[in-house]
């Protein structure tokens, strides 16, 4: 993981980098794509303490930590997902799973790939906003033709500091026409990793 300097304005982060921001109470993350195609938002949570957390799209807005405010659209071009992030002290990091509504690929067909198709036709947009002023945004626009159902944008790194956290630009996908999610886990220099 490169790490960046510190952010004080907007940017959009190239691919494998990781830019700082000030750690704040709260910070809003904002996860995109072209209106007209539906995804939905887990989150996995990564703890000090090693544990992992999959907080699945319908359970967010219980959790604690993690509020999901209501699907926003902005105008005619795009829709999405809005989550609260109150990284608290045994938050080590912050994974926002981006994922089709398929479960099951025995159910493909050419019209369920119209409306979800592949990332690459209809890519994601991730900006993570400390309220500062500097949001550092990410667009996955680098994934192939496959047709892959979970993309990981974004990992939030929050256990090196309790002043900054760290937003890596990850843009990870999953195997074509499989359903599998991804692993987190902790390293042990307190950087969360992701693997499919």
């Amino acid at each position: 993981m490169r790490i960046g300097r510190m952010v004080s304005r907007g940017i959009l982060l190239p691919k494998g980098e990781t830019a700082l921001m000030a750690r704040t109470p709260l910070v809003r993350v904002v996860v995109a794509w072209t209106l007209g195609h539906d995804y939905d938002v887990d989150v996995l949570v990564a703890r000090r303490d090693g544990t992992i957390s999959h907080i699945a799209d319908e359970e967010l807005s219980t959790t604690g930590a993690i509020v999901q405010l209501l699907d926003r659209a902005g105008g005619d071009s795009w829709s999405g997902i809005c989550l609260d992030l109150r990284l608290t002290g045994d938050i080590a990091g912050v994974v926002p799973l981006v994922r089709t509504p398929m479960c099951n690929p025995s159910d493909y067909s050419p019209v369920f790939q119209k409306v979800v198709g592949p990332f690459s036709a209809n890519p994601v947009l991730v900006t993570v906003d400390n309220g500062t002023g500097s949001p550092v945004s990410v667009d996955a626009a680098d994934a192939g033709p496959e047709v892959c159902y979970a993309c990981v944008p974004v990992i939030i790194q929050a256990g090196g500091s309790q002043e900054t956290i760290g937003v890596q630009h990850a843009q990870k996908y999953s195997v074509p026409l499989s359903e599998s999610l991804p692993t987190a886990y902790l390293g042990d220099d307190g950087v969360v990793h992701v693997t499919f």
